[in-house]
C-alpha cells in the first residue's frame, strides 16, 4: 500500500481518524513538537539558567538545588524524571515535558470544545490548538508555559460543567486537579483560581446546597499541592507556592504585629572585599512590593504594552474568535458556558497584567505569559471558520471541495509550524541570531576545555534568584547566559562567590574581588569583549570536587 493510499484510508469519512478524532490531534501534536524539539540545541535563557539545572539535580538527588521558592517545582520535576529515566540532559529532559504537556492539551481542549458547542468544533477549534506557532515554539523550547494550558483547560472544563449542575461532584476533583497543576506551574495563576473557587462556591450555595463539595475540593487542591508548600517552608519558612507570596506574608505579619521600638544594635563592619553580613532569614532584606515609586515610561513603551496585551489572545485565531463572538451576541446565540470561557480567558489576561504592574512596579508583559490561555478562545475561531467555509461552498461549490479543504488544512499545519521554527532557523540564518548562537557556542567550549578546578560548590539561597551549584560559575551579560550551561556549568548575572569567569565588554574596569587575569577576547556581534578569569589559587568558599 502506498502512502498516499494509506493517508486516504485514514482520513476517509469512515476512516480511523474520523472515529478517533482526539487521539489523532494527540499524535499529530506529538509529532510536531518533538520535531521542533530534535532541532533546537541552543536553549532558552530560562531554561539554560533554571530548569535544565533543576532537572539534573531532582535526577541526581540533589534536592537542595532541584528546587527553589522562587520558580514552581511541577515542570523541573517532570523534566527530572525524564532525565534520571533516560539519562538524557536536563534540556532534553526539559524539552520532552514541555512536548508531553503540549500534546495531553489536546484531551481537555477536546472535551470543553464537544461540551459546549458539538464533535465539529471541537476538532476543529482543537486542531487550531495543535497548530498554534507560538506554543508549539513554547514546547520545542522545553519553556514551562503550555503547563499553564492544560491547568486552565481542565479548570474551564469543569466550570463549564458545574455552571450547568452544580451538584456535579466529580467534577469537583477535575477543578483540583487543575488547580494543582496551576498553582505548582505558574504562580500568576494563584489569584485567577482564588476568584474561580470563591464563583464555584457561589455556584454551589446558589444551588442550595452547602459548599461542601468546594470545601472537600479544596481539601483536595491542598493535598495535591502539599510537597510544593511543604518545601518552600522549608526553604524560607512560608508554606506559599512562590517567595513573592512570602513577601506579601511578611508584610501583612509587619502590620498586624509592628516590632516594638528597641535599643539601636551595632552592625557588624562588612568583611573584608566589601562583603555585606550575611541576613538571618532569607527574607530578612526583602522589598516589599508597594514600597518603591512606579519606573517611568515614556509613550512608545506603553504601546508596546498595549499592543503585547493584545498579542496574547494570538491575533491569528483571536481575531476571528473575536468577530464569532460579536456575531453570537447579535444573533443571541451566545450561551451562559460561552461567557464562562470568555471570563476565564479575558480575566486570566486582566489579573494576570494586573499582578505585574502591582507587583513589579514596571510597565512590562510577555506574550508567553497570556498566549497559553488563547486556545479557550479557539472554539470560536473553528465557528468562524465553519460559517465562512459554508458561505464559500455556497458561492463556488465547484472551486471549494472537501479535496480542497484537506490541502487548506495541510498548509496551515506547515506555514504554522515553519513560524514556529523561525527561532530555530534565525539561529542558522539572521547575521544577529546566528553570530550570538556561534558567540554561545564557542565560548562555552573554550571555558569547558580551558576549566581544570572544583566540579561543584554550595551557594547560598536567594528567595528570588536561582543559582546552580555546578562549576565553572560564568558571570555573564543576558546575550550570553546560556554560556555557564553549555560550558557544563552554570551562568548568572551576579555572582555567589565571586565567580570563574567574568564577560565584560571591552573598555569595562576589570571584575572586583579577584585577583583575575584577562584571558580572551573576541568580537560578537558589533561588540568587543573580554573574558577574565579567577587567578589560580584564589579558591572558592563551599567549593568541592
Amino acid at each position: 500500500m502506498t502512502i498516499s493510499a494509506l493517508w486516504g484510508k485514514l482520513t476517509a469519512p469512515d476512516g480511523w481518524v474520523a472515529g478517533h478524532k482526539s487521539i489523532a490531534l494527540f499524535l499529530l501534536a506529538l509529532a510536531l513538537g518533538l520535531g521542533l524539539a530534535a532541532i533546537n540545541v541552543f536553549p532558552a535563557p530560562d531554561v539554560a539558567t533554571r530548569y535544565a539545572p533543576m532537572a539534573e539535580a531532582f535526577a541526581a538527588g540533589e534536592w537542595n538545588y532541584a528546587f527553589h521558592p522562587r520558580i514552581p517545582m511541577l515542570h523541573q520535576t517532570l523534566a527530572g524524571c525524564f532525565c534520571w529515566l533516560f539519562g538524557i540532559s536536563g534540556f532534553a529532559g526539559c524539552r520532552l515535558a514541555a512536548v508531553l504537556v503540549f500534546a495531553l492539551c489536546v484531551f481537555p481542549l477536546y472535551s470543553l470544545f464537544r461540551l459546549v458547542w458539538n464533535e465539529r468544533v471541537a476538532w476543529i477549534g482543537t486542531f487550531l490548538y495543535v497548530i498554534c506557532a507560538e506554543l508549539q515554539q513554547i514546547a520545542g523550547e522545553g519553556l514551562r508555559d503550555n503547563l499553564k494550558t492544560l491547568a486552565v483547560a481542565l479548570v474551564a472544563l469543569a466550570l463549564v460543567v458545574l455552571c450547568r449542575n452544580a451538584r456535579r461532584t466529580a467534577v469537583y476533583g477535575l477543578l483540583a486537579l487543575g488547580t494543582a497543576i496551576g498553582v505548582t506551574s505558574r504562580a500568576d495563576l494563584v489569584v485567577v483560581l482564588f476568584l474561580i473557587w470563591c464563583a464555584v462556591g457561589v455556584w454551589e450555595i446558589a444551588s442550595r446546597s452547602f459548599p461542601w463539595r468546594t470545601l472537600a475540593a479544596a481539601v483536595l487542591a491542598l493535598a495535591l499541592m502539599l510537597p510544593a508548600l511543604l518545601i518552600n517552608w522549608k526553604m524560607i519558612g512560608y508554606p506559599v507556592p512562590d517567595s513573592r507570596y512570602a513577601a506579601l506574608w511578611q508584610k501583612v505579619e509587619l502590620r498586624l504585629n509592628p516590632p516594638l521600638a528597641a535599643p539601636p544594635v551595632a552592625v557588624p563592619a562588612p568583611a573584608a572585599g566589601g562583603a555585606e553580613p550575611a541576613a538571618e532569614s532569607p527574607l530578612e532584606a526583602l522589598e516589599v512590593p508597594g514600597e518603591s515609586g512606579f519606573l517611568p515610561f515614556s509613550f512608545g513603551e506603553l504601546c508596546d504594552y498595549v499592543k503585547t496585551f493584545f498579542e496574547g489572545f494570538y491575533v491569528w485565531f483571536g481575531v476571528p474568535a473575536l468577530l464569532a463572538v460579536i456575531g453570537r451576541i447579535r444573533r443571541r446565540e451566545f450561551s451562559r458556558e460561552e461567557g464562562v470561557i470568555a471570563a476565564v480567558v479575558v480575566g486570566h489576561a486582566v489579573l494576570v497584567a494586573a499582578q505585574i504592574l502591582v507587583h513589579d512596579r514596571y510597565l512590562f508583559l510577555s506574550t508567553r505569559y497570556l498566549t497559553p490561555v488563547a486556545p479557550l478562545a479557539f472554539g470560536w475561531s473553528a465557528l468562524f471558520g465553519i460559517r465562512a467555509w459554508e458561505e464559500l461552498t455556497r458561492w463556488r461549490p465547484q472551486w471549494f471541495t472537501p479535496a480542497v479543504l484537506r490541502g487548506i488544512l495541510a498548509f496551515l499545519v506547515l506555514a504554522f509550524t515553519a513560524a514556529a521554527a523561525g527561532p530555530v532557523i534565525k539561529e542558522h540564518t539572521s547575521k544577529k541570531k546566528s553570530a550570538l548562537y556561534r558567540g554561545n557556542v564557542e565560548l562555552a567550549g573554550w571555558i569547558a576545555a580551558d576549566y581544570r578546578g572544583p566540579r561543584y560548590f554550595e551557594p547560598e539561597l536567594d528567595p528570588f534568584e536561582y543559582f546552580s551549584r555546578k562549576l565553572p560559575q560564568v558571570v555573564v551579560p543576558r546575550r550570553f547566559v546560556q554560556t555557564g550551561y553549555l560550558a557544563g556549568g552554570s551562568s548568572c548575572r551576579f555572582a555567589r562567590g565571586g565567580g570563574d569567569y567574568v564577560l565584560l565588554e571591552k573598555g569595562e574596569p576589570a571584575p572586583a574581588g579577584g585577583p583575575w587575569d584577562m584571558v580572551r577576547e573576541f568580537r560578537c556581534y558589533r561588540h568587543d569583549y573580554q573574558l577574565w578569569k579567577k587567578r589560580p589559587g584564589a579558591g572558592r568558599e563551599g567549593a568541592d570536587l
